[in-house]
């Protein structure tokens, strides 16, 4: 006992010293991290702090500083009369004040903001050509509508001789307190969208950053770069929205309610600043994904971004574009995108352009997506093995190219090969400490505190490798059992299941429709029903019908099954495997052959994937039967039961395959071919016989 209460001491005083260890070791990261981010700060050109738009509003008076009151006197010194003082929220609320010259045919904006204080001496043409002098920051511009002159050295005295010579002999417009801020407010945005419109170059900001602190350290001019880039792309977002409001006439209250959920995109995002919109939509591991599948199509700013909003629902709509100050679109977030068509999760196999062998994950709308995808990508032979589906999606973990050659290979594989794959795959986490732990078994007693702890870490390390590895053979078996009618069996592994359950690799929902499905093999359907019924509220409501068609398959209710698939097709996400199923059960069980056909219609064969395929043909060869075309019949069967074989180690896909075989051990009967056929159907009929379904197929060929 005392030497089990010093290990447990230990434990915790080293802990403790880990725990105490990384506290000052994040603290001291943050306050370099903050200091440095200071210091880049501090580096970055004023002009990139500046708002893209000024939005002048009357101010208080408020008491001037000392250079603001002398730079005042020399301007009311040429005449100037004040008129109103004005402030910028976006810049702190700075003052602006605003003065008109004798007979208002010039005005004087003077910004105290800037240190020192500056001013702009301008006259406005009645063609509305705009002059203006003064000693404020760049940017100066000239075009067809603008003289904006800026020179650092000028004065008030100087600048008004350069505006009287400049507006000389043109017909001035007067000048008063409304027109006065109009006008200074459009020429700021002009100066800024001209700045705007030249190329972000990132060589440049490092030259002006390093000529402001030649010490300053390589990660500091790295992130004024950073900086002076987010800025400038915040100044241009400004800047797109206000042109875009004003060119599509949006009144102030409707603009209020939209402006929030409005995203611009344009060629000088980087693709974290395209992605970010989407984070609110999903995850950001998918989000990387899909960037990452349209990045490898070829797709980049604009169109990476439509494609991935498609991807997702469309979750944005494009509502308008500008080209000034640069050309952008603007689009609208939906806030209530619905799922409805939003990428799900698809594990293929191809080909590359070298002819090996690849394998991995792609987020899709359907399969046929995912197929132009692969070919988009320069891929051949495309397959998808597996797609999501509203009752069974695919685990996140695939998306790694790793995880999914394994989920790949483990679709042909049989469940011990899986296994042993699984085992060794987590070799790293339990074979060190099993083989410490044996080294220690071999010397033998004494033990020390060292032994005693391998031996705790080696079963710890087995215990956990179990969690991993026992519920997927503990799965497999709970499906063979099932197959086979061994629903006793099969309960005890689903109780078996769900203890060794642990960290969560099978969803909840999965064992919840194993326990409907077993209740409804027992022919509890009401029973079942009501279990399933209880977790309505947790499910998607095509989540719950698909659970409720299972159970009614389960219990041989095939009309109530019909009856909830013709409601779950106008609500799937996936309506290619509704419609295939549905087919498949009109023409096994009402004969219905006509309305299977239109359904099989609507679907192209060449979008689907392997799995779905294989009910595509044979549910060809149940219509093909149904109208005595037995050759047809029989080559529809014989290509689906082709493919099931890549499926070879998932007992679904044998017991379907089992039924398969059935129906053409009664095409053979029907055509003649006796013998051939007693001699299928004696092999699967003990594989059919424990299900409904077989029931109903059994008294076809036995009638």
């Amino acid at each position: 006992m005392l030497l089990f209460l010093k290990i447990v001491l230990a434990v915790i005083l080293v802990l403790g010293g880990l725990a105490i260890s990384l506290f000052w070791w994040v603290k001291r990261r943050i306050g370099r991290s903050l200091i440095n981010y200071s210091a880049s700060y501090a580096l970055v050109n004023p002009r990139w702090q500046q708002p893209a738009r000024l939005r002048l509003s009357a101010g208080e008076d408020e008491q001037c500083s000392e250079a603001m009151k002398a730079l005042w006197r020399e301007i009311h010194a040429q005449g100037f009369e004040r008129l109103v003082d004005l402030t910028d929220a976006e810049r702190s609320f700075a003052t602006i004040r605003i003065a008109v010259k004798e007979q208002h045919w010039a005005a004087a904006i003077v910004e105290a903001e800037n240190t020192p204080p500056t001013f702009a001496l301008f006259a406005l043409s009645t063609e509305n050509r705009l002059w203006s002098f003064g000693n404020g920051p760049e940017p100066a511009l000239t075009n067809a509508a603008m003289h904006w002159e800026v020179d650092s050295r000028l004065d008030p005295a100087t600048a008004l001789e350069k505006l009287q010579a400049a507006s000389s002999g043109q017909t001035l417009r007067p000048i008063d307190r409304r027109t006065a801020r109009a006008v200074y407010e459009r020429a700021y945005a002009a100066r800024i969208d001209a700045q705007l419109r030249l190329p972000f170059v990132p060589a440049e900001v490092e030259r002006e950053a390093a000529a402001k602190n030649p010490r300053a350290t390589p990660e500091q001019l790295s992130q004024a770069v950073e900086l002076s880039r987010n800025l400038r792309n915040s100044q241009l977002q400004e800047a797109i929205l206000d042109q875009y409001r004003r060119t599509s006439k949006i009144d102030a209250v409707r603009w209020e309610e939209i402006s929030e959920n409005l995203h611009v995109i344009h060629s000088g995002l980087s693709e974290e600043d395209l992605l970010a919109p989407f984070h609110d939509y999903e995850e950001s591991d998918r989000i990387d994904q899909l960037s990452s599948q349209m990045t490898a199509q070829g797709y980049s700013g604009q169109k990476l971004f439509e494609q991935i909003s498609a991807q997702l629902g469309n979750c944005f709509q494009r509502i308008g574009s500008v080209e000034r100050p640069v050309s952008a679109t603007i689009y609208a977030a939906d806030r209530d995108a619905p799922d409805q068509g939003s990428a799900r999760m698809h594990l293929y196999q191809a080909q590359d352009a070298e002819d090996r062998p690849v394998s991995g994950a792609l987020l899709a709308a359907n399969a046929a997506d995912a197929k132009a995808q692969m070919a988009a990508m320069g891929l051949q032979q495309g397959k998808i093995i597996v797609e999501s589906t509203g009752m069974d999606s695919l685990d996140e973990l695939i998306m790694t190219p790793r995880e999914a050659a394994i989920a790949a290979r483990a679709n042909r594989e049989s469940i011990l090969v899986s296994a042993l794959r699984a085992l060794w795959g987590n070799a790293l986490l339990w074979l060190p400490p099993t083989l410490i732990a044996g080294w220690n078994l071999y010397w033998g007693t004494p033990f020390g505190w060292g032994d005693y702890l391998s031996f705790v870490l080696a079963t710890a390390a087995v215990l956990l490798t179990v969690a991993i590895v026992a519920p997927m053979i503990l799965y497999h078996q709970l499906l063979k059992l099932r197959c086979q009618g061994r629903w006793r069996q099969a309960q005890w592994s689903l109780n078996l299941l769900r203890r060794f359950n642990w960290l969560g690799s099978l969803p909840k929902m999965t064992l919840d429709i194993e326990q409907a499905k077993l209740m409804g093999s027992k022919s509890d359907t009401a029973a079942a029903v009501r279990y399933w019924e209880q977790f309505r509220s947790e499910l998607s409501e095509e989540q719950f019908l698909g659970g409720l068609v299972q159970i009614h398959d389960s219990c041989g209710q095939f009309d109530e099954m019909i009856q909830t698939q013709r409601r779950m097709a106008t609500i799937t996400q996936t309506p290619d495997l509704v419609r295939i199923d549905l087919a498949m059960a009109l023409s096994r069980y009402q004969g219905k052959t006509e309305e299977a056909e239109n359904l099989l219609a609507q679907i192209s064969a060449a979008g689907l994937s392997e799995v779905a395929t294989i009910g595509y043909h044979f549910t060809r060869g149940l219509i093909c039967e149904a109208r005595a075309q037995h050759q047809h019949a029989l080559n529809q069967y014989a290509q689906a039961v082709e493919l099931t074989q890549q499926f070879r180690g998932n007992p679904l896909v044998q017991a379907i395959t089992a039924e398969i075989n059935g129906y053409i051990a009664l095409s053979l009967k029907r055509s003649g071919e006796l013998g051939k056929a007693d001699q299928l159907w004696q092999r699967v009929r003990p594989l059919i016989e424990p299900h409904p379904s077989g029931q109903a197929l059994i008294r076809l060929y036995e009638s």
